[in-house]
């Protein structure tokens, strides 16, 4: 591998996720080279400590300042940096005109309890509004009960599954860029790009509070219930106020889209990862020193 970088050796290393940090940190070592290492939820977080004992790790970046706040009460504050992540913004989108008629529900699939919640929420809002479509993010994909429970319901020909791993996890991102209303039932623990990308298309979105993505913000961008609320009802009302009241769903989603606009647009991303770069590369000491020639 370093052979591959001795024409062009990499002046700092990024690496994303707890999973890559170990083989990005050993990279580093072998190449001599200082490397970033990016946390992007917080499950993430029990790891930084280890991570950071190597003298080659110059940054901890989250995409938030909520992540950050958190990391920075764990490692040295000078260590940490805020990069946010990037979604693509339209910005001809058209103002959206009409009804609501699909309906995304995503989720993290650790536990079926909130997605049955969500079903009994969708098989309440049929009654009323029978135009409805939904595409589920379905935890165990074909294998799960939810399918069995959505056929209690008599909901079954109103909903479809959405399979978060197949093809890259862009078919849960393709049903989120198609939606009007986005459920996001379960917190992802920092900024989900899925989430960022519908409140980028000034979608409504309805989520489990997650005190790790300050995008979220009650009845400014998106309409916030407590997180682990397994109770239909809470989530019925909440599509239905959704539904009820367009214009007043609309004001929301438009200032979600404007924060992601000002905050994690593709070229705000871009450019704060490349001065973030910039700066660790050739800012104040860092703790590698790279060998002299």
């Amino acid at each position: 591998m370093v052979s591959a970088f001795e024409r062009s050796m990499p002046d700092l290393l990024w690496a994303v996720g707890a999973d890559g940090w170990e083989l990005a940190t050993q990279f580093a070592d072998a190449c001599d080279r200082p490397v970033a290492l990016e946390l992007r939820r917080d499950v993430d977080l029990k790891f930084a400590p280890r991570a950071l004992r190597s003298d080659r790790v110059v940054a901890l970046v989250t995409p938030c300042e909520a992540l950050a706040r958190v990391a920075r009460s764990i490692v040295s504050e000078q260590f940490v940096r805020v990069v946010p992540i990037g979604v693509r913004v339209d910005e001809s989108l058209p103002p959206r005109i009409g009804p609501a008629r699909i309906i995304a529900i995503i989720g993290e699939g650790r536990d079926e309890r909130p997605f049955a919640a969500a079903l009994r929420a969708a098989h309440a809002a049929l009654e009323r509004f029978p135009e409805l479509l939904f595409l589920v993010e379905f935890p165990l994909g074909t294998g799960s009960s939810l399918w069995r429970f959505a056929r209690a319901l008599g909901i079954l020909n109103r909903v479809t599954a959405v399979d978060a791993a197949a093809v890259g996890g862009r078919l849960a991102m393709t049903a989120v860029s198609a939606c009007d209303v986005l459920m996001s039932i379960e917190p992802h623990g920092g900024p989900r790009p899925e989430v960022l990308t519908a409140l980028g298309r000034a979608v409504p979105v309805i989520a489990a509070a997650d005190p790790m993505c300050d995008a979220l913000v009650d009845g400014e961008t998106a309409l916030l219930l407590p997180a682990g609320e397994m109770q239909s009802a809470v989530w019925t009302e909440a599509l239905l106020a959704t539904l009820d009241h367009p214009d007043q769903s609309r004001e929301m989603a438009a200032r979600g889209r404007a924060l992601v606009v000002a905050r994690y647009r593709s070229s705000v991303a871009a450019s704060a990862c490349l001065a973030t770069a910039l700066d660790l590369v050739r800012g104040g000491p860092l703790r590698f020193v790279p060998p002299q020639p």
